[in-house]
């Protein structure tokens, strides 16, 4: 972590989750092989520091970026951890009275849960920038619900009338990371390769830094021991999303 002393780990059945308590974001996101999904680091740019999820909240300027990981000082964010039934862990994160997000972390996944809005300022998004398999490999794929698969260096845009979930998927250990959501209204959703990182935006346009999210959702987060579109829809059905 940036500082060393702000993550808290969790451990699964299925993942390690390393959470950056300050920054609020996952810096970390490891398989039962060890592979970091993530591979948040202190190297520039999309070579470590832009890395994380959920990445939520950037404005061009000024303090009002928030829960990302490495975030410190007037980006910082407050967070409680607590265990609840079977094992499961919840992670409460906040900045204020202005933002709220909640993780609950069960051997199924993860899921999150967005509290609290700015209601002066509610737009954001959710992002996931890291390394599917451990690493960046263009031939990988990039599935969504309605079908469409393409190989990491394509990018593409559609909206939440459209696809209900995302995957990314490693053939090299044959394993994928699963996003699928609740969407209260349609809203873009975008991918693009920044290499050495994907750049997934629930609540993003390929040509904007705008977010276009502004009321609660929910996203659940998990990893699927398949990389076809068949074993994915069948994972998807089965997540709270």
């Amino acid at each position: 972590m940036p500082d060393g002393t702000s993550a808290v780990v969790v451990t699964t059945g299925t993942a390690r989750y390393v959470y950056d308590t300050v920054g609020g974001g996952f810096s970390a996101l490891l398989d039962r092989q060890g592979n970091d999904w993530i591979n948040y680091s202190a190297a520039k740019g999309p070579s470590g520091q832009f890395r994380g999820i959920p990445n939520m909240v950037y404005r061009r300027s000024g303090p009002n970026n928030h829960f990302h990981p490495g975030h410190r000082n007037e980006q910082a964010c407050t967070t409680e951890v607590s265990r609840g039934p079977n094992d499961s862990v919840t992670i409460e994160s906040h900045v204020g009275g202005r933002w709220q997000v909640r993780w609950d972390i069960t051997d199924n996944g993860a899921r999150f849960t967005t509290e609290k809005v700015d209601p002066d300022d509610p737009r954001h998004w959710f992002l996931y920038e890291g390394t599917p398999g451990g690493r960046f490999r263009p031939r990988d794929r990039c599935i969504r619900s309605d079908g469409y698969g393409a190989s990491l260096s394509d990018r593409w845009e559609a909206n939440t009338s459209l696809i209900d979930w995302v995957a990314f998927a490693s053939k090299k250990v044959r394993r994928s990371l699963l996003f699928k959501w609740e969407s209260p209204a349609t809203i873009p959703v975008s991918y693009y390769p920044m290499k050495p990182m994907t750049v997934f935006g629930l609540g993003r346009r390929l040509a904007s830094v705008e977010g276009y999210l502004t009321t609660l959702g929910t996203m659940t987060m998990t990893f699927v021991e398949s990389t076809s579109f068949d074993g994915l829809s069948e994972a998807a059905k089965a997540a709270t999303g």
